[in-house]
């Protein structure tokens, strides 16, 4: 960055962050509270995606009032175990394959970070936010799966990310609205929504903040 390289800069700092992603990815086993299951249920979709279960075939009485004792396991909305079921059934089931979705979105989320920081301040600004994105140590357990809602999580962080760089590029003082942002705007937080419920509504929050001040 000193040497008038941010290209160079951030293509280092993604670099380490996925590499910092990868390690941490590569256990040989699943933690426990979600990831395993997280990892069953996702397993499951495999063969069903619109049916979300922790046992493929029920063996005792269930009651389907009670989401933890339920046939049907749905602990946080399905996006991100489609994601792992999508991974699985491509690359095979493995740990490293149920993590690879949140290892791409958590390095794709270093990207969008220094954009932001870019957009609001200046390029420096971006690179700084990015190399600490890149190291965060409760992104990286959130990733690999180490603590509670894991990649669930992981990929409501790069979606509210995503829509609040979208909200910044859409809210530029002077400029008129334009149709497309705003879809791109509302798809990202029906696909949060699809994560993790009601956070989702934090982007447009930011949008309409952003929007208020600008215009």
């Amino acid at each position: 960055a000193r040497r008038a390289r941010p290209r160079g800069a951030l293509a280092a700092i993604l670099l380490v962050g996925a590499l910092l992603r990868l390690f941490a990815a590569s256990d040989g086993y699943l933690h426990e509270w979600d990831e395993r299951y997280h990892a069953l249920v996702a397993k499951n979709l495999m063969s069903a995606p619109l049916t979300p279960v922790l046992y493929e075939t029920p063996l005792l009485e269930h009651d389907h009032r009670d989401w933890m004792a339920n046939h049907v396991w749905l602990h946080k909305p399905p996006l991100a175990l489609w994601a792992m079921a999508l991974s699985m059934r491509l690359f095979g089931v493995h740990e490293l394959a149920l993590r690879l979705p949140s290892l791409l979105f958590g390095t794709l989320g270093i990207f969008v970070t220094y954009r932001i920081g870019r957009a609001l301040l200046d390029t420096n600004t971006g690179l700084l936010a990015a190399s600490l994105h890149a190291v965060n140590g409760l992104l990286l357990d959130l990733g690999s799966g180490r603590i509670a809602s894991d990649h669930v999580d992981t990929l409501v962080v790069f979606l509210v990310t995503l829509g609040a760089w979208l909200a910044i590029g859409e809210t530029r003082p002077g400029d008129r609205m334009r149709l497309g942002p705003v879809v791109a705007i509302g798809v990202c937080t029906g696909l949060t929504f699809l994560t993790k419920w009601m956070v989702a509504l934090l982007i447009p929050a930011v949008w309409i903040s952003l929007a208020w001040r600008a215009h």
